[in-house]
């Protein structure tokens, strides 16, 4: 399950998994929107009766700290769970990025990659970047995808996919190569001219209000 936590004033983009008498973990964004959320180097991992789970939550999954957090576990799932807006008119290059880096998770480990997105209509986001997404049009496509062989599960639910395997916990057979902190090449001039001012702003306005409503912290 994915929410919202608050802790000493801080809040997070969360990701926790439980069954009906225990919460097992939890695991943050480290690149969560800057303008609402803490950022920070968390950590990836959960163990569950099954294995260790590595969550990587939206963009985290393409950066270079969460392979370096998991890379010499044994784990048994990969879970990518998103919220991410994209061109629903190039739905195909969409599909392409998360194959790549689904792909090249599954191929490193051997388990199972689970890719979770919304779907519906974009909700407003502060700064440069969240404007240009919604002024282009961008919704949250889902494309939701398991990368691994396996007998389909049949639900009633229309969003639900799912496969029966066994998991299995494996360590990770080859290495995955990335450019810089990025899994993917992407835009260079976006990163650097628009995403990278984009958090720092984000940043300082988060501190800002965090400190107005809580002085005393």
């Amino acid at each position: 399950m994915g929410y919202v936590e608050k802790l000493k004033g801080d809040y997070y983009n969360s990701y926790l998994i439980a069954d009906k008498n225990k919460v097992y973990g939890i695991v943050r964004k480290s690149e969560g929107e800057s303008y609402i959320f803490k950022r920070g180097d968390f950590d990836n991992i959960i163990s569950t009766p099954f294995g260790k789970v590595a969550v990587a939550i939206c963009y985290d999954s393409r950066r270079r700290h969460f392979y370096a957090n998991v890379k010499d576990c044994k784990i048994s799932l990969i879970l990518f769970p998103h919220g991410s807006p994209n061109n629903p008119k190039n739905e195909k290059a969409e599909r392409k990025v998360n194959d790549f880096f689904c792909n090249s998770y599954a191929q490193a480990f051997g388990v199972p990659v689970c890719y979770v997105n919304s779907v519906g209509k974009m909700d407003f986001m502060l700064g440069k970047t969240g404007k240009m997404m919604l002024n282009a049009g961008f919704r949250l496509n889902g494309l939701s995808k398991i990368y691994y062989s396996g007998t389909p599960i049949k639900t009633d639910i229309q969003e639900a996919i799912g496969i029966d395997i066994d998991l299995i916990p494996k360590e990770r057979s080859k290495d995955i190569k990335f450019y810089g902190d990025n899994i993917s090449k992407g835009n260079f001039l976006f990163r650097n001219l628009i995403l990278k001012p984009d958090i720092k702003a984000g940043i300082k306005f988060y501190e800002e209000m965090k400190n107005s409503l809580n002085p005393s912290l």
